[in-house]
Formats: structure tokens, sequence, C-alpha cells
């Protein structure tokens, strides 16, 4: 065999593994409650050639570690009368377009952390009655459509942690209503950090926010200069000014010191963030 012919065989063949390695899927059961489980690692932009090959029954899909960048309309139209989870998991996905979960009205789960969407659209929760958990933790996500509240149905669990979200819109909450919704690890201002947390104290929708663990900027913080506001309007600028002055009011001006020396230096003033009795 000539040596061109050779490199050729041994290109072609080594496409053929990488192209047989990039997608591996599974049909398992679980138990407790008995159902079946479509599950892919490795896909690509040929995904809807995987599912293809699943069960038109099946009621759990999901994709993990892959690279697809689109989520396309009507993906999932032959699986309407049965997919109760959907999830793409840490899969690269970069756009979902407005159709693509049309139609899955048994819909319970749908799941999408790590992936790199910057914004979360209403028209995706469209015709999804009974969606009880929503995830779309740790992507890329600045922007939150006003209507996503208006569109989604009663749920259990919101999760929108880990994104970059400077605020989220609570002007079209009014029939929204959750169990819980996390929001922890965004960036969000003073003033909409304030008007989050009174919305989901009015509505009893449960948060970690306020936990010990949160590494979030504090909203206590955010509170005391609330109340300071001259007028009852939300203002920003002086917000992140009181906060500024806030903070340096509880440190000492001294170098090298210890919780002691903390503690004997606010005797006087004492701090809402540091209990020195025990």
């Amino acid at each position: 065999m000539k040596l061109q012919s050779v490199v050729v065989f041994v290109a072609l063949c080594v496409l053929g593994l990488t192209e047989m390695a990039s997608a591996i899927c599974l049909l398992r059961n679980v138990t407790r409650p008995v159902q079946y489980w479509y599950q892919c690692f490795r896909s690509d932009n040929n995904y809807l050639s995987e599912l293809k090959k699943s069960p038109i029954d099946i009621p759990i899909v999901t994709f993990t570690n892959s690279r697809i960048p689109v989520i396309r309309n009507g993906s999932f139209t032959r699986f309407g009368r049965t997919l109760e989870t959907l999830g793409f998991l840490f899969s690269g996905v970069e756009e979902i377009e407005d159709r693509a979960f049309w139609g899955l009205r048994q819909l319970n789960v749908l799941a999408l952390p790590g992936n790199k969407l910057k914004i979360m659209k209403s028209v995706w929760f469209e015709g999804l009655p009974n969606l009880r958990r929503v995830s779309f933790e740790n992507n890329q996500i600045k922007r939150i459509e006003e209507n996503v509240f208006a569109v989604l149905p009663p749920l259990e669990w919101l999760d929108v942690s880990s994104n970059k979200l400077s605020c989220i819109p609570t002007a079209k909450v009014a029939n929204f209503k959750a169990r819980d919704f996390q929001f922890r690890h965004n960036r969000l201002t003073w003033s909409c950090q304030v008007l989050v947390m009174d919305w989901l104290k009015e509505t009893g929708i449960r948060t970690d926010y306020l936990d010990f663990g949160n590494l979030d900027p504090p909203y206590d913080l955010a509170k005391i200069c609330v109340s300071k506001l001259p007028t009852p309007k939300l203002d920003e600028a002086f917000l992140n000014k009181c906060v500024g002055e806030t903070t340096r009011k509880y440190l000492p001006p001294m170098a090298d010191y210890t919780v002691k020396d903390m503690c004997e230096y606010l005797r006087d003033k004492p701090s809402p963030f540091l209990d020195c009795s025990i």
C-alpha cells in the first residue's frame, strides 16, 4: 500500500473514531419511581440525530459535557406526550430558539446549568403548563425579560444563581408564584437587592440569599442605607456612597489589629455585623 493511501486510511480511521467518541448516548432506567432515561454525553450540533435514536415515550432526556451552541426549534416535539425532565448541563449552550421547548406540555423540570446563555426569554416558557423546577444557574445571563415572571406557571424552584445580573425585573411579577427562588452570586445593585428582597418577603417566596454562608454583599447593609435616604425613592448613587461610609465607620483606623482590638474600638458604636458579646 502506498504511503499516501496509508495516510488517508489512518486519517479516515481517526476521523471515524473521533466521530464515534463525540457522542455517547445510553438508555437507562432509574428506580423510585421507575422511569426511563435517555442520557447523552459529548454531543455537538448533530444532537438531533442522537435524539432520533431515543424511544418516543421517554420521560427524561439529558445532555452533559457537550458542545451544543444552539437548541433548535421543535427539537423535542416527538416527545411531547411523555417528556418530564429535560437537561443541558455544561453543554456550551449560547442560544435557545424561541420554540425549542414548544409543545412539551408534560415537562416538569428544565435544567440548563453551566452554559453560556446571556439572556432569559419569556417565549421559552410558553406552552409549558406543568413546569415546576427551572435552573439557569452558572450561565452568563445579564438580562431577564420582564415577561418571564408573567409567563412562568407556579413553580417549586427557580434558580438563576451565579450569573451576571445587575437587577431582576419585579415590575411584572404580581401573579408569579414559587416556593423557592435562588439568585445568589449575581452583580445586583443595592437598589435592586432591596426591591427583590422586599418583594420576596411580601410574597412569602423562600430564598437562601440571607443565609450566613452567602458571600454576596449583605442585605442588612443595604437596608441601613435605605433608612437614611432623604426621599422614599431609591437612589443608587446615594446608596453607594452610604455603603462606603458605613463600612469605613465600623473598621478601626489602625494596622495589625486583633478582633479584641476591634471590639474595644466598637464599644461606643456597636456594629450590626459583629457581635462582640460571644
